[in-house]
């Protein structure tokens, strides 16, 4: 145990000493969230930033890059070059210098960026006290536009609402409808696909072309049964495999499957932000390195254990879930660390994924659990004195 340690302790004490090396590092603030609450507010000016936590306050200037993982985050403060954010609720009020990359349940961008803004999530929502200098590309449940944009517009969603001018083209692919209010002004081209056609207020204008392709509902009784039969298979094929691993991981490592679970469950707003701060800063980490002549061997190793945390994540995801379910149906104390957990996770899990979005949130809810958990648990066996 004591030679494990000690070889962890010696690959993190190579990895900060390959970042420092680095000349966008060095000036980088890394933040960590307290032990209680998971939370981080920042409230000086900065020239980098990187922090994850729980509840994110950033209220100081950013003279450079802000990168930032969280259940909630608040961005006050301006930022000089790029803004990276991935949350469940995220609020950008500060002014982008350069690009904006968002992702989360609900996202509002009240603040301008000046070059282009990448944004996914749930909701998404776009003031009139914003701006957007440059292109908007955008993927969401439903999306309102209310700032001026002066690029083009690409966003794939379940309902657009656009209600402010586009000096630039317009491609929209809608499952429901697209309307344009009464503010809409489209400087260049309107391409859209839809159920439906698009709807506009009156005052809404579109100076270019309009390019409607009517999208056909899928009917399940006009699909071709060999392509039915197919999906099936191939559907019981990854439910058994999903089972199979788990049911491996149960009896070959059950001791570490039940701390994850227990701990992710019991820690859950620490462990969500843990996790979303892993899946933000490590790839953050690959990058940066992968620059540097001395890290790139080492950012294929970060990259490669990235990819295997996914995978383990995910799987432990649909034990978590399954041992969570059979506590609320029985009323016990204690969590279900056996092969009922990973049966039941791995069907219910899977069903529930099906769901548009919502299905998709919960299961990469507890996939963060998950990895948040993997996580603290890795830092506490480096640094145990700590973490007493």
């Amino acid at each position: 145990m004591k030679k494990n340690k000690i070889f962890l302790f010696l690959a993190v004490s190579m990895l900060l000493a390959v970042v420092s090396f680095s000349p966008i590092v060095s000036a980088a603030e890394f933040r960590v969230p307290e032990r209680k609450g998971g939370s981080v507010a920042v409230n000086e000016e900065l020239k980098n930033l990187y922090t994850f936590g729980n509840i994110i306050s950033v209220n100081g200037d950013i003279e450079k890059n802000l990168h930032i993982g969280g259940a909630v985050v608040t961005v006050n403060g301006d930022v000089g070059d790029t803004l990276s954010i991935a949350g469940g609720t995220i609020t950008a009020k500060g002014d982008v210098l350069g690009s904006g990359f968002l992702g989360g349940g609900n996202v509002l961008v009240e603040g301008s960026i000046s070059d282009d803004l990448f944004v996914a999530g749930g909701n998404i929502f776009l003031s009139d006290t914003a701006e957007i200098g440059e292109d908007v590309l955008a993927a969401g449940g439903m999306i309102e536009i209310n700032s001026p944009i002066n690029g083009d517009l690409k966003a794939m969603a379940g309902s657009v609402f656009i209600n402010s001018e586009i000096k630039g083209d317009v491609v929209i692919k809608s499952k429901e409808k697209i309307r344009l209010g009464s503010l809409a002004k489209i400087h260049g081209d309107f391409k859209y696909w839809s159920y439906d056609e698009l709807v506009m207020d009156e005052g809404a204008e579109i100076l270019g072309e309009i390019n409607f392709e009517k999208k056909i509902r899928m009917d399940i009784a006009n699909i071709p049964s060999a392509f039915k039969y197919f999906l099936k298979i191939a559907i019981l094929i990854k439910l058994l495999s999903g089972i199979i691993v788990g049911l491996v991981l149960i009896y070959l490592l059950k001791k570490f499957v039940g701390k994850v679970v227990r701990d992710g469950l019991e820690s859950f707003w620490h462990n969500l932000g843990s996790g979303f701060g892993v899946l933000i800063l490590l790839p953050i980490a690959c990058i940066i390195l992968a620059i540097t002549i001395i890290g790139i061997w080492l950012s294929c190793l970060i990259f490669s254990g990235f990819t295997l945390l996914l995978i383990l994540s995910s799987s432990l995801a649909s034990i978590m879930f399954g041992s969570w379910i059979i506590k609320l149906v029985t009323k016990k104390s204690e969590y279900s660390i056996d092969w009922r957990a990973v049966v039941v996770g791995m069907i219910l899990l899977g069903l529930i994924s099906w769901i548009p979005f919502i299905g998709m949130l919960i299961k990469l809810i507890f996939v963060l659990l998950s990895m948040g958990a993997i996580y603290r648990m890795f830092y506490r066996n480096i640094f145990p004195i700590k973490n007493k």
